[in-house]
């Protein structure tokens, strides 16, 4: 979950480039990837950068409101609620 606001830099990079490339990595190795943004301009680079993030549409919420960030919250639960861990 994220304000959207990359605004650090670690080790020569901005945050939002290495937030892109972790995610592109995880989902590269078959990692469902949920992200949750909360109050974030909709079609803003932060937003863009979520959806993206996200393993599609449907991993991705930007809740604008408490109320919203809850439900957001209480559907990722439900969905990793129904994984099954196989060999």
């Amino acid at each position: 979950m994220t304000d959207g606001s990359y605004n650090q830099k670690y080790t020569g990079s901005d945050s939002r480039t290495q937030a892109r490339e972790t995610c592109k990595e995880m989902k590269k190795a078959g990692v469902t990837v949920y992200s949750v943004g909360f109050k974030i301009s909709k079609g803003s680079s932060p937003d863009e950068t979520m959806k993206q993030c996200a393993s599609s549409n449907e991993y991705y919420y930007n809740a604008a409101k408490g109320d919203a960030l809850k439900q957001a919250f209480r559907d990722v639960a439900l969905k990793i609620a129904d994984l099954r861990i196989t060999e």
